[in-house]
């Protein structure tokens, strides 16, 4: 009995591992990332969450995350934004050169696609990283270096995807 008490033990013990595993990459999977490169500099990435959208949808059904961001209702809500740096809908990545005027400390880059993906945003020696729906679920505000007049914001995902990339400008109150 002893060594089917032992071999019981053991197995329990593993499916409790097993499952703690399985939930830690579930949640791993749901979370977007943020992340500089090792030559940038330590800076804050702001994401957030915003609150259910009704936004101009595409044929896939992608809704436009520049919606989000002018509805006071949504959590993506920026009163009284600049003009976005970006505002693209396309099928697959894209690379788009931007100027940055003086005063802007960040931007803040939206991403819906169909069908379901992961995506990579890179600009400004950093890169933000998650999932993506038809709707933007997540959304990060990349810093801009002192001195940093002009970037290419990059996008990367499959080639296949319906998306669309939004990149906001955000100035500093101070």
């Amino acid at each position: 009995m002893k060594v089917n008490g032992r071999r019981s033990r053991f197995l329990g013990i593993s499916l409790i591992v097993a499952a703690l595993v399985s939930v830690s990459a579930l949640l791993a999977s749901c979370t977007a990332t943020v992340a500089p490169t090792p030559s940038a500099p330590s800076a804050p990435v702001t994401p957030s969450t915003p609150v259910t959208p009704s936004a101009p949808t595409t044929d896939t059904g992608v809704e436009d995350p520049l919606a989000l961001v002018e509805d006071s209702e949504s959590g993506f809500y920026i009163p009284d934004h600049a003009e976005p740096l970006v505002h693209s809908h396309d099928i697959g990545p894209g690379a788009f050169p931007v100027a940055v005027a003086d005063g802007v400390t960040g931007v803040q880059v939206f991403v819906a696609c169909s069908p379901e993906s992961t995506f990579t945003v890179y600009a400004f020696d950093n890169f933000y990283s998650g999932p993506c729906t038809h709707v933007a679920i997540n959304s990060a505000t990349i810093p801009v270096p002192n001195g940093v007049a002009q970037t290419e914001i990059e996008l990367d995902l499959p080639d296949d995807v319906d998306r669309f990339l939004v990149a906001i400008p955000i100035e500093s109150n101070g």
